[in-house]
């Protein structure tokens, strides 16, 4: 299992007219910490993108659990839990400065030929810097 940490400040134009994180910039903020999770293994999406891969989301769920306002620090905490032939699922558990958790997430992105947008397999750079993590 891959884990990383992002800790990400809420500022006041993210949040809505209740004074709370609006619900439609967690799946920015969880672009941002998967990008920062596949740097920190010495990789990044552009050097994909630059052998012509991208990586669009199929599937994104969300659960809320207590709201975030403006100036908490949260704690993202970024996870894939298994190693897959041709999609990749990062799992986050938000939490507060507190530690008592807010917000839960799945999104899974595809790998795809970004000429021919057609799926293909994880690119074996990025499967040889996930696979320690799994060899447990």
């Amino acid at each position: 299992m891959f884990s990383h940490i992002t800790k990400i400040r809420i500022a006041y134009g993210h949040t809505d007219k209740m004074g709370f994180l609006f619900h439609g910039h967690y799946p920015h903020f969880f672009s941002i910490c998967r990008t920062e999770a596949i740097r920190s293994l010495g990789m990044s999406y552009k050097q994909l993108e630059d052998r012509g891969i991208i990586m669009p989301v199929a599937k994104l769920q969300m659960s809320f659990i207590r709201p975030a306002a403006y100036d908490d620090v949260l704690k993202f905490e970024t996870t894939v839990r298994k190693l897959e032939k041709n999609k990749i699922s990062f799992q986050y558990n938000v939490f507060k400065e507190d530690e008592r958790i807010c917000t839960r997430a799945t999104v899974d992105l595809v790998f795809m030929d970004a000429e021919i947008h057609k799926r293909v397999d994880m690119p074996d750079e990025l499967m040889e810097k996930l696979s320690p993590y799994f060899n447990e």
